[in-house]
């Protein structure tokens, strides 16, 4: 649908528990996502392009070099936890 805010729709999905964990979306591939899984993808991307963006191009160079947990994780101190609680944050504080 176009009219959907997928940002939105994940947040609604995480404060019900039901969202993808970072550490989960690092560990499964592509072809085998589902929708919360899309909507975490979704939302992650958002989350870059808005909030992190002078760091996006080093964390795609770190993807094509070694596992997406380790490059993802470098954004946030090593702690994909710590990812879902500032995207968590994040979301919240996104109208």
């Amino acid at each position: 649908l176009s009219d959907v805010n997928w940002p939105r729709e994940h947040y609604q999905r995480v404060k019900r528990g039901k969202g993808t964990k970072l550490a989960k979306l690092c560990e499964t591939g592509i072809d085998a996502f589902g929708a919360d899984d899309m909507l975490a993808s979704y939302s992650l991307a958002s989350y870059l392009i808005e909030g992190r963006s002078d760091e996006l191009p080093a964390l795609l160079r770190a993807l094509g070099a070694t596992q997406p947990a380790e490059a993802l994780g470098a954004l946030f101190d090593g702690d994909l936890a710590q990812g879902d609680a500032r995207m968590l944050r994040w979301l919240a504080e996104r109208k």
